[in-house]
């Protein structure tokens, strides 16, 4: 929050001083704007400044011209169509409710000259819970901008051991790269499993996303790695030049969070929802990544890792299969041979690989837009062993009706829009801020005795403690924060020792070091 600062007057009052607002551009000076000929290009900016006060406006000026900003999703936007090539003055400015503004500036140069370019965003980054506390790797780039310049974006991802305690992890953990909108929202770019202990490399097209990787825009990473050791991250996208089918994209999201399979009080989790394409796209697909976690005698067929699961999409009515089984000897992206079970085939991933988005071609169903949307997970697979099976007996029926390493998909869903007119940003407007939320232990260190603390509601959640391999050692569910936060956890018949605490709800997810003494 920004301070308010109070100055007495000799009359010993306050004066209060009015706050301005915050402005930022995503348009860089880093690159040239890049057209093979003169097209509209979006003009981008986020402003911000603290409640009671409020935006009025945002206007962008070119060349002596004023371009208001329309509000979309959370970003102001503006086109503009450059009058030739050459240098261009690029300016914006935010006047607040209080009259307050702010200014910034871009001298981009728009040019004709259409090259290869290699783009390093991750180089050397690293992801180490012992050392650093974090399952996150958040950094700030510049990235080439263009319209009709560029016909693939392929991002290079190399994984290796970082110089931390344990060097590369042991273990297979579920990671994703995601890139900020010009709104603040984060879209996930990348599905990706670590392999087992080894260094490996990967590539992936990741065109799809071409409307956000332009310009300044922040990168993240995430690894649910505990405390076996690290990675060391390195991340190049290439922009190959070529002329694209179509000179605009933008993407929606369908579905993202994470959802259980078999559950029996709610076996088809995911909402059906109803998605419009902006006006004027001329071709339209999903792009859907699922991958398959959780597994063991307590989880029913061995799922949902090991679990050969085929389920549909259904868009307007229209189905389309999704069958998630995956050949993981030979490893799909060559990263063999690793340690451990590398070799077993899984549901839409392997160790040390990334996971390729099944997509499906909706530009046939376009006259029928908008669409409706529904995924519909395998309808004759019920987790027995569930805790919300009414008829799951322990030690009868199941080893452990509440082990609670139950079946669930981590879902990534998007609506490509493409067309040869300009396409408004279609990202939804960010519900939350882009902070992680925020969970606290009390006491901590602790007998085994302690409550939990979120700074943020995430809903019907469950709560585990995992050992430093990840294993999965105690679980709770919760269906509010108030639940967990009332809740007294008892964990005394751990042995003493450093343990993780993870909170998952559908959206969300926080994890915190606990100390057992």
């Amino acid at each position: 929050m920004r301070s308010i600062l109070l100055i007495p007057s000799l009359a010993c009052s306050f004066v209060l001083l009015a706050q301005d607002p915050v402005l930022t551009l995503k348009l860089t000076d880093a690159y040239p704007l890049e057209m093979p000929t003169l097209h509209p290009y979006a003009l981008y900016a986020q402003a911000t400044i603290d409640a009671p006060e409020t935006i009025s406006s945002v206007v962008f000026h070119v060349d002596g011209t004023d371009l208001p900003a329309t509000a979309v999703n959370g970003a102001y936007e503006a086109w503009w169509t450059p009058s030739g090539y050459g240098e261009h003055a690029v300016s914006a400015t935010v006047t607040a409710s209080n009259g307050n503004t702010a200014s910034a500036l871009v001298n981009v140069t728009v040019s004709s000259t259409i090259t290869d370019r290699t783009v390093t965003t991750f180089d050397g980054a690293v992801i180490d819970w012992t050392s650093l506390g974090t399952q996150w790797y958040t950094g700030s780039y510049t990235l080439p901008q263009s319209v009709g310049a560029y016909d693939h974006i392929v991002a290079h991802l190399a994984v290796s051991c970082p110089a931390v305690t344990g060097g590369c992890d042991d273990y297979d953990r579920l990671a994703y790269v995601q890139a900020k909108a010009p709104n603040g929202e984060w879209v996930e770019i990348i599905r990706y499993i670590t392999p087992f202990g080894v260094a490996c490399d990967h590539s992936i097209d990741i065109s799809d996303f071409a409307s956000l990787l332009q310009g300044n825009t922040e990168i993240r990473m995430y690894i649910d790695t505990w405390g076996s050791g690290g990675w060391k991250l390195d991340l190049d996208l290439t922009y190959e030049a070529g002329t694209p089918a179509y000179l605009y994209s933008t993407v929606q999201e369908v579905w993202h969070g994470n959802y259980n399979f078999g559950d029996p009080a709610d076996l088809q989790p995911v909402d059906t929802v109803t998605i419009a394409p902006p006006m004027g796209v001329e071709a339209a697909s999903l792009r859907l990544v699922t991958t398959g976690h959780g597994w063991g005698q307590n989880n029913t067929g061995n799922a949902a890792e090991f679990y050969h699961a085929i389920h549909h999409v259904f868009v307007n009515g229209q189905s389309f299969t999704q069958d998630l089984w995956t050949d993981c000897s030979p490893n799909p992206d060559g990263c063999s041979p690793q340690n451990g079970t590398w070799q077993y085939d899984r549901a839409g991933w392997c160790p040390g690989s990334v996971s390729p988005p099944f997509v499906y071609d909706l530009t046939p169903l376009l006259g029928g837009a908008p669409f409706e949307c529904a995924y519909i997970f395998q309808t004759n697979y019920v987790d027995q062993c569930h805790p919300n099976n009414p008829n799951c007996v322990s030690g009868t029926t199941c080893p452990d009706c509440n082990d609670g390493y139950n079946p669930y998909y981590p879902v990534s869903c998007y609506l490509i829009g493409r067309s040869n007119g300009p396409l408004s940003m279609g990202v939804a407007a960010p519900t939350t801020d882009d902070a992680m939320p925020s969970l606290r232990l009390g006491p901590n260190p602790c007998d085994g005795r302690f409550t939990l603390h979120l700074d943020r509601d995430p809903g019907a959640c469950v709560v585990t403690v995992h050992d430093v391999s990840g294993e999965t050692l105690r679980t709770w569910y919760f269906g509010s924060k108030d639940q967990l936060e009332t809740y007294p956890f008892d964990v005394r018949k751990l042995a003493v020792g450093t343990y993780f605490v993870k909170v998952q709800g559908r959206t969300t997810q926080a994890a915190a070091k606990l100390v057992v003494r």
